[in-house]
């Protein structure tokens, strides 16, 4: 989802519970980055192109949900995204 639907769903919302947990995700969001870039999917084999993103999106939603918490972590995630033809 785009930050501006989010940043407009928080500025909407007439609860604060929705508020509050858009803030938390991006005071977490900022806060977090990614060990590998599209250097590393293209070690891995991976032909360029928009799939680095679609990766990469599906890495930092991990890495938000605690799934992964190194590059080693991030590396086995891409494989098994890659495994799994996703």
């Amino acid at each position: 989802m785009p930050n501006e639907v989010l940043f407009l769903t928080m500025a909407e919302s007439n609860t604060d519970i929705v508020r509050e947990r858009i803030y938390n995700y991006f005071e977490k969001y900022k806060k977090e980055s990614l060990y590998i870039s599209g250097k590393e999917l293209k070690e891995l084999q991976v032909k360029p192109g928009p799939i680095y993103s679609q990766i990469l999106n599906k890495l930092l939603c991990a890495q938000l949900d605690g799934e992964v918490k190194n590059k080693r972590d991030e590396i086995r995630f891409v494989k098994n995204i890659l495994k799994e033809g996703n």
